[in-house]
């Protein structure tokens, strides 16, 4: 804070002890030495709350200073204890953004929210859990933020992500009280849902590709893509690829998952490189392989994108026991199903010899 200059900075270290009954008029005037924290604090119950201010008030330009003598508006908002997403795993090098403050190391347990974002780097990923329990995992080499939703029916409770580079895999499924969950994600101007099926569950993947267009794949539930002025429904067991300028060819069917030969299930090895190799697909142009610490990859241990061939061997891999799926990739650069998650065990970090091919 600099009193001097007039102006309040935006601290993290103001906690009161006591919340105070918003104003009648829902205004309040900003005294020397508040800040959005503690005004939040002191209203809201909560130092977090800060967002919500900043919201309520677009006329404030810079968080971080307010002007003693100006008016804050108020609004009761959500509850003390609202948040929209938890990072539940952070592997290797993941990075959070709590807007408007810089980029820092991301910590299992923090709460993001409307325009925070999350991003992972090379051989890193990271697994994010949504106040309505939906989950999304974020793979490397990826910027997601979190959005405001686009009004929703009542019976629907939507998040939205915004990609602004790399992919999401997103899973959802029906609440418990009957509230359809889904995700809305943004891919530049190309504007994606994902919503539950019959089965009361869905599952996808949205990804933003070099040259700012989009690969949207519908493995369960129901989605649809809205891209250049039209909206197309996209089964499950669809995809559709989108190009920056909004074209499409329409939704394809998707490739049925490679099936994983070996490494096969829980074999150990005394090596830390072994190869691994899956029956052919049909029509694929390339593969992806990806090694990680848990069957759903919310710990990404390896990955190879753009593998021509139906085997792979990597480089050198940790110690412990793994699991490793594959994909295929279709000339579009639609994926395929995943194929189901494979375990084996690495007891040595000692490299063999590997012939190339």
């Amino acid at each position: 804070m600099s009193a001097a200059a007039g102006v309040c900075l935006l601290s993290t270290s103001i906690a009161l002890a006591q919340t105070m009954p918003i104003p009648a008029s829902g205004n309040y005037i900003v005294q020397t030495g508040d800040t959005l924290e503690s005004i939040a604090q002191k209203f809201l119950g909560a130092t977090t709350r800060w967002h919500e201010l900043l919201g309520a008030n677009p006329e404030i330009t810079n968080p971080h200073f307010i002007t003693p003598g100006s008016t804050i508006k108020i609004v009761p908002g959500q509850s003390i204890n609202a948040k929209r997403a938890t990072i539940q795993q952070v592997f290797r090098q993941v990075e959070q953004m709590p807007f408007p403050r810089p980029w820092t190391p991301a910590s299992v347990g923090g709460v993001l929210q409307e325009r925070d974002g999350v991003r992972t780097f090379e051989k890193s990923s990271s697994e994010l859990k949504f106040d309505n329990d939906s989950r999304m995992i974020v793979s490397e080499e990826s910027v997601v933020f979190l959005r405001e939703a686009t009004p929703s029916p009542e019976n629907v409770s939507r998040k939205a992500i915004e990609i602004r580079a790399g992919q999401a895999d997103l899973d959802v499924k029906q609440a418990a009280n009957g509230v359809s969950n889904g995700f809305e994600f943004h891919i530049g101007d190309t504007v994606g849902t994902t919503r539950p099926g019959s089965a009361g569950k869905g599952s996808s993947r949205a990804r933003r590709v070099s040259d700012g267009g989009s690969r949207i794949m519908v493995y369960d539930g129901e989605g649809e893509v809205t891209a250049g002025g039209r909206t197309v429904a996209v089964p499950p067991g669809m995809g559709i690829a989108v190009a920056a300028d909004g074209r499409t060819t329409g939704p394809e069917r998707l490739m049925q998952a490679p099936k994983p030969l070996t490494p096969n299930e829980s074999q150990t090895f005394d090596f830390s490189n072994p190869t691994f190799d899956w029956d052919p697909t049909p029509g694929a142009a390339s593969y992806t392989v990806e090694v990680c610490r848990d069957p759903e990859c919310g710990q990404l241990v390896d990955r190879s994108v753009g593998v021509k061939m139906s085997r792979w061997t990597p480089r050198v891999l940790p110690i412990g026991v793994l699991y490793w799926r594959v994909s295929a990739t279709s000339a579009s650069g639609l994926d395929s199903f995943v194929s189901p998650a494979q375990k084996f065990t690495i007891r040595t970090y000692w490299r063999r010899p590997v012939e190339q091919p």
